[in-house]
């Protein structure tokens, strides 16, 4: 029997939650800080009108997306990532460029 890959949906930031660590999801919203890492990481956070959440794109994958000028606060971004717990706060965390996408304008 063949596996399936199911793509997550888009959900709003509030929906998830502790029970959704180690799965994948679809979040979409206002870049409303970025941090730039003197290692090469760039530490965003996503705000939806719902609520906010950390989004870290590590050394590798921000090398990969350095041309994307829509990865700058107040530009809007959909992210699919897994969720992971860091210092006891959700992230979502995306793995290859295709997990972030600036919809048309990006504003």
């Amino acid at each position: 029997m063949a596996s399936v890959h199911v793509q997550p949906t888009l959900v709003r930031i509030v929906e998830v939650g502790d029970d959704a660590v180690g799965g994948w999801v679809v979040v979409g919203g206002n870049i409303t800080h970025r941090s730039d890492h003197p290692e090469g990481h760039i530490f965003l956070r996503l705000e939806d009108g719902t609520g906010e959440m950390m989004v870290p794109v590590f050394r590798g994958l921000a090398k990969e997306l350095e041309g994307k000028g829509c990865l700058q606060q107040g530009h809007r971004l959909k992210v699919r990532g897994r969720v992971e717990e860091y210092r006891g706060s959700l992230e979502v965390v995306p793995k290859e460029p295709s997990d972030i996408s600036c919809p048309e304008g990006g504003h």
